[in-house]
């Protein structure tokens, strides 16, 4: 029996190895070429992170070197969801090296951050991670509080699998305390889960703890089964870290049934993958458990060496529980050797680790132990103290025993009678479907008839009604294009209309500056001459008479002056005057567009009620053509956007193009022109920003009106 379990996992151990190392391969190649030719931040630290997670079991040296230069790129970029990743990524590489201590602190830190920005999930990842190591040292208190804690959150995520993977931890705790109907419960719930969504990776951790279940409730071949079950999926997916826990566990199945070759063969092949994953930190179980063989091969000096190997990596990793249980073993050696002074000195030390809610089974251990070394030593009252003490907890463990048992015994028949229910169910609605099915045949082929001969009526309906469609649809094509003839013809008439106004509109303005100039301005000018050629020809009587003469000469050219610059005034803002300030900066667009220089574009919102105040409509003029003017000259611009929103007792005006920029910090950058705007924006109450780069130059002014 036990060559045939043999065969069947060394088959296990070879299958599809190739094939497995190759997709796994392929996935951290891909990663790495993304990763070199990555230069953003962001993804180079996904891909960091992901590449330590795909080497964390592998070569925990290379995943510990991708999650610092993780974490670092995190820190410098103040990500703090990312460096709560990479802390997690650490203290898993720890955790698997088996540096509890070092591993809790790194996803303690990771629980903090993620607290501060209120991440659930992370929260639950961290706390999840903070129950497992409190177990791993034996604080069981702890490590129940942060796995309900995880769970709590999971189930308020909805994230089944996280929550059969907290079942499944509940369920490791309770074995730890003895409680193994509690435990195989939880491992039940965890299971149903896990199966129902096809979680392999999860599936594989139930499997080895219902084994470890079974073992200590010693149902050695069920535990052996379920192992093997594990050992399936973990080959299949080339898991070689969890291989080796397994491997172990079926060493230890066999060392239970006292085949001591076979439990050694497992242990070693346990201990060569462990080696080969770097992670020794937990090789003080397989060196337990190789002591334990040699211990019953009667190799003892080979034994007390593994488990002085054990002692070693367990005091480094501030294992208490697996200390007392090595303590225990080293105990029974100095036992077999007649050394009782040595012997009970281990003893006591496991004692000493060993607590009443922890592990029951190490406790009952030790107190038979003590006690059977007490009665070898002669010291009745000490055996009989430590042999009651052992009857005491014996006899609870057994009742937990009873309870694991009826307990999946319940399970079982539930789970059986389900099933039954569910198959004469599905009998019934086979039978159902069966009835369903031939009337529903009997019903189509009428109903294939009846579709015949509607799709042939339907066929001549439709045949007459697209033929009537087309003919409809000729005379609307025709309507439409006389219609678009008429509305053409129209639009024309409009624009020869337009034209002519315009025409009308530029020669009256031309005739009233004719009349202006000569009218007004040349009138002045005349009499401006006269006055100066009387000062000419009277130059004798000028000594007396020239200030009045000069006086009156002077104020003409003052007039003169005066009305040019009302002419050249109405020349330019006449539209503002009569039309108002949409008007002629809509005249401006005209103008602008019409010289292909720049494409000017002026939008109005609000601008439809009482005209504005005057004076408040000339000067946003006036800084928009000062800031025409700045765009043409030094902005190389091809667009230009002029906005006007009024909005209650607001105006607001924005200006727009996509050319050069320029430097706004800089005061020798600012020219005469955005000085002279600033000065009208402040003399009218306003606010002015100016928002400039290299893809353009934005200017909003908000004035109160």
């Amino acid at each position: 029996m036990l060559l045939k379990y043999f065969a069947y996992l060394t088959i296990i151990f070879f299958v599809s190895e190739r094939n497995i190392k190759a997709q796994n391969s392929k996935l951290i190649d891909s990663l790495t070429n993304r990763l070199n030719k990555s230069i953003d931040d962001s993804l180079r630290i996904d891909y960091l992170n992901e590449l330590s997670w795909q080497w964390r079991k592998r070569n925990g040296k290379l995943a510990m070197q991708y999650a610092q230069k993780a974490l670092e790129i995190s820190m410098r970029l103040s990500r703090k969801a990312d460096i709560a990743t990479s802390l997690n990524r650490i203290g898993e590489v720890l955790r698997i090296k088996g540096a509890y201590r070092k591993s809790l602190t790194q996803f303690g830190k990771a629980l903090v951050i993620e607290q501060s920005i209120n991440n659930t999930h992370g929260i639950a990842r961290a706390s999840s991670q903070l129950g497992t190591l409190y177990r791993n040292l034996g604080q069981l208190d702890s490590a129940l509080f942060y796995t309900q804690e995880s769970l709590a959150k999971f189930k308020y995520l909805d994230n089944e699998p996280a929550i059969g993977r907290s079942y499944l931890r509940l369920a490791n705790i309770h074995k730890d305390w003895g409680k193994y109907g509690i435990a195989i419960a939880y491992c039940d719930s965890a299971l149903d889960i896990q199966v129902k969504l096809k979680k392999e990776n999860d599936i594989a951790h139930t499997y080895l703890s219902l084994g470890n279940l079974y073992k200590n409730l010693g149902y050695i071949d069920s535990a052996r089964n379920q192992y093997l079950k594990g050992l399936h999926i973990r080959k299949k997916r080339n898991e070689e870290y969890e291989m080796a826990k397994l491997f172990n566990a079926l060493g230890t199945v066999f060392y239970l049934q006292h085949a001591y070759d076979s439990a050694l063969v497992f242990y070693r092949k346990s201990q060569f993958l462990k080696n080969k994953t770097n992670s020794r930190g937990t090789l003080d179980v397989v060196y337990n458990n190789l002591g334990n063989v040699f211990t019953h091969t009667g190799l003892l000096d080979s034994a007390l060496h593994y488990y002085l190997q054990s002692v070693k990596i367990k005091l480094e990793n501030k294992d208490s529980i697996g200390l007392a249980l090595s303590y225990n073993n080293i105990g029974n050696i100095y036992k077999i050797t007649r050394e009782w002074s040595k012997s009970l000195t281990y003893y006591q030390r496991s004692l000493s680790y060993t607590k009443s809610d922890q592990n029951l089974t190490l406790l009952i251990e030790t107190y038979y132990n003590l006690s059977d070394l007490y009665f070898i030593m002669g010291d009745m009252d000490k055996a009989l103290e430590f042999k009651n003490k052992y009857l005491l907890v014996r006899d609870s463990l057994d009742d937990s025993f009873r309870a694991a048992i009826e307990m999946r015994n319940r399970y079982e028949t539930e789970k059986r009678r389900r099933e039954d229910l569910e198959k004469n169910e599905m009998i019934r609605a086979a039978e159902l479907r069966k009835i369903k099915a031939e009337t529903a045949l009997k019903n189509i082929m009428i109903t294939v008839i009846v579709l015949v001969v509607l799709f042939m009526a339907l066929l001549v309906i439709f045949y007459f009604q697209n033929k009537v469609r087309k003919q409809r649809l000729l005379i609307l094509e025709k309507d439409k294009n006389i219609a678009q003839q008429k509305v053409q013809e129209i639009l024309k008439e409009q624009e020869i209309h337009a034209m002519n106004a315009m025409m009308e509109g530029q020669e009256g303005e031309r005739k009233r500056i004719a009349q202006d100039l000569h009218d007004r301005l040349g009138s002045m000018l005349s009499m401006v001459k006269i006055h100066f050629k009387s000062v000419e020809d009277n130059l004798e009587e000028l000594k007396t008479q020239n200030m009045n003469q000069y006086e009156k000469a002077n104020t003409l050219l003052d007039e003169a002056c005066e009305e040019v610059r009302k002419i050249a005034h109405d020349m330019v803002s006449g539209v503002l005057t009569k039309f108002g300030l949409v008007a002629a900066l809509q005249s401006l667009q005209e103008s602008v567009n019409d010289t292909g220089q720049l494409t000017m574009q002026v939008l109005d919102f609000g601008m439809e009620g009482d005209r504005l105040d005057y004076q408040l409509e000339i000067n946003v003029y006036r800084i928009i053509q000062e800031l025409l003017s700045n765009v043409l000259k030094h902005a190389g611009a091809r667009e230009m956007t002029i906005q006007l929103i009024r909005k209650g007792n607001n105006l607001h005006v924005q200006v727009e193009d996509d050319g050069v920029g320029f430097d706004v910090d800089d005061r020798y950058d600012l020219g005469m022109g955005i000085k002279n705007i600033a000065a009208r924006v402040d003399k009218l109450n306003g606010e002015l920003q100016i928002d400039s780069g290299s893809s353009g130059t934005i200017i909003s002014i908000d004035f109160p009106i």
